[in-house]
Parts: C-alpha cells; sequence; structure tokens
C-alpha cells in the first residue's frame, strides 16, 4: 500500500508560488499602466497617441501622416500595435481607436504575442489593419510592405506608384557591372530557421555576405554606406529575404525592399501578392526541393545568359500600379467616416 507525506501534499511548492506572485506584480502593473493610459487619453491635447506601439512616436508614422495628407480629421485617434503586455480599457479611450499590425499574429510559435493581441483587439477598436483575409465590418487588409520603410509614401500619386513599379521593372536596374557580389543578407535574427538554412544551402555556391546581427561577417553596411541597405545591396545580385513565418495572407516588407534594391529575391512565404507581383521574377524556395533550388541559384549565378534572360522579368504585373492604388483608395474610405465626423 503506498505511503503518501501527506505534509508534502498540503504544502504548494515554492516555484508555483513565485510564478503566481510574479503574475500578480505584472497584472497589477499592467492595470496601472492601462488607468494611466486611459486617463491621459482623456487629458492629453495631442491629435495621435500611440499604444503598444513601435519605438517611433505615432505622429511621424506612415498612417498619422497619411491621414493627415489626405483627411481632414476632427477626432483624438489612438494607435495601438501588438507589442509588449496589451493594455485593458481601451474601449474607454476618448476618440477613434485604430489597431495596427505587420506582425504574423496567427503563427506565434516565435515571436510570443499576448493572446489578446491576436484577434486584431478587433472587439475593442473602431477599426484594425493587418494583412490576414477577415470577413469583419471592423477589419481593412493593409499589410506592412505598403508602409515599411516607405514602399509606398503616405503622400504618393497614382502617378507616382506608377512612376516607382516602372523603374523597379526597368531591367537596368539590375542589369549593373556593380552587381558582381553573390548574395546579400540582412537580419537581425533566424527565430523561423530559414535564413541558417538557405545559407547553409547556397553557400558552396559563392560568398553570401551577412551584415546584420544574424551571422554578421561584414561591417560595410554600417561603415561604408551608413546603414542604407539599398545601397548596399546595389553590389549583389540576389538578395536572401524569407519570411519569418508562414500565414494566410503573409507578406512583409522583405521582397519589395529586396527587389527595390534591384536584386533577384531568394524567398520564403506563403503568399506573394497576385495582382501586384510577378513569381517569375522571385526565387522561391520550396521545402522539399534544395537540390532543385540550388541548381536553379547556382545557373544563374554561374552562366551569363541565364541571368540576363532571368532579369528581363518584370518584377511587378500589369496593373500592379493601379492594384495598389486600389488598396489607399480603399484605406482612406474606411478612415474618412471615423475620424471626419464629428
Amino acid at each position: 500500500m503506498p505511503i503518501y507525506d501527506i505534509k508534502a501534499m498540503n504544502t504548494p511548492s515554492k516555484q508555483p508560488l513565485r510564478e503566481r506572485l510574479h503574475m500578480m506584480r505584472r497584472r497589477n502593473r499592467v492595470r496601472k499602466r492601462s488607468v494611466i493610459a486611459l486617463i491621459k487619453s482623456h487629458l492629453d491635447s495631442s491629435r495621435y497617441q500611440d499604444y503598444n506601439w513601435w519605438d517611433s512616436h505615432a505622429s511621424t508614422f506612415w498612417l498619422p501622416r497619411f491621414i493627415d495628407l489626405h483627411l481632414e480629421p476632427k477626432k483624438k485617434i489612438n494607435l495601438f500595435s501588438c507589442f509588449q503586455n496589451p493594455l485593458m480599457l481601451i474601449r474607454y479611450y476618448k476618440g477613434v481607436k485604430i489597431f495596427l499590425s505587420g506582425e504574423n499574429l496567427t503563427n506565434n510559435e516565435h515571436f510570443g504575442f499576448h493572446p489578446r493581441m491576436l484577434d486584431h483587439r478587433i472587439n475593442e477598436v473602431d477599426l484594425a489593419l493587418g494583412f490576414e483575409f477577415r470577413k469583419d465590418p471592423k477589419y481593412y487588409r493593409f499589410p506592412l510592405w505598403i508602409y515599411q520603410n516607405e514602399f509606398i509614401s503616405p503622400s504618393a500619386s497614382l502617378e507616382d506608384i506608377c512612376v516607382l513599379v516602372g523603374q523597379i521593372n526597368d531591367p537596368s536596374t539590375r542589369r549593373s557591372a556593380k552587381r558582381s557580389r553573390f548574395i546579400g543578407q540582412i537580419s537581425s535574427h533566424d527565430k523561423g530557421g530559414m535564413r541558417g538554412r538557405l545559407i547553409d544551402l547556397l553557400s558552396p555556391i559563392g560568398q553570401i555576405d551577412c551584415a546584420g546581427k544574424f551571422r554578421h561577417n561584414t561591417d560595410e553596411l554600417l561603415e561604408v554606406y551608413g546603414d542604407d541597405k539599398f545601397k548596399y545591396l546595389a553590389n549583389y545580385r540576389f538578395n536572401l529575404c524569407p519570411e519569418n513565418s508562414l500565414g494566410e495572407g503573409y507578406i512583409t516588407e522583405k521582397v519589395f525592399d529586396s527587389i527595390r534594391a534591384g536584386c533577384i529575391p531568394i524567398y520564403w512565404g506563403a503568399y506573394l501578392e497576385p495582382g501586384i507581383l510577378n513569381p517569375k521574377a522571385i526565387l522561391r524556395f520550396e521545402e522539399g526541393k534544395e537540390q532543385e533550388f540550388y541548381n536553379r541559384v547556382k545557373e544563374l549565378w554561374e552562366n551569363e545568359e541565364a541571368y540576363e534572360q532571368f532579369i528581363l522579368e518584370p518584377p511587378f504585373v500589369e496593373g500592379a500600379a493601379e492594384r495598389i492604388w486600389e488598396i489607399l483608395q480603399g484605406l482612406r474610405e474606411r478612415l474618412a467616416p471615423l475620424v471626419e465626423e464629428g
């Protein structure tokens, strides 16, 4: 018959107690921050206020500048994103409440966003913006690549976008004697594991320069090019730019920055913006086809004729500029009744 230690059974372990105390302290800090933020939303006279936001102040961000350029806001505008612990009570904030995230909140394995962020706080805000396809009247698909690194300026007209697309589609952007190097790679981490896999796969072909924190092996980006990634990547024929994770509709600035720099993107991701991007101008890695992918990259690096033929493919399809303009116009139409009506 088993013998039970009654004292041990009735005495909780120290570890769970420490965890509970830690969670209680954290909840109290969040409650305190939430109450302070709620009061601030009513007392602060600023047009824009950010919460759980990026490092930069909201007023300098792309979205407020877009609103000021194209609309006549009459209300205070509160901007929320997905970073740090979520504030509570946001439905009681004074003014319009907009949630914006370019992160893959549906695939939370590597970054650990708070569960309350995963639905874009759709039931607490007036409008949510993200990359997903959601059928909700308070949601609008507005992916990160449009505004990150100002790929599209908030002041851009249709004509401006047509000019940008035309410049990128011009083969001379990629056809340059200066592009004598193999692959450039700029990233701070590899939480998804795909960057390391692709570097290991392709490094036997040629030198892969890693200018970010991840596998750092060159200081040129900062010391020679003043941290200008586009000038730096102008030396390379290829740019290794996989996404951090997969998700339906998930696509960030990575492939757009690559083609803007005139590189052939070496890309891994679930979505390539149909009606905007030309998949024939992008080297898209598929798991299980490593040897085939290796051979294709090797051919484009070593065979000048094959490379020349590949760069004739325009990165943007016909009508891409108009489609981008439609997205911007759609955003304007969703924002107008929220920020302009008194």
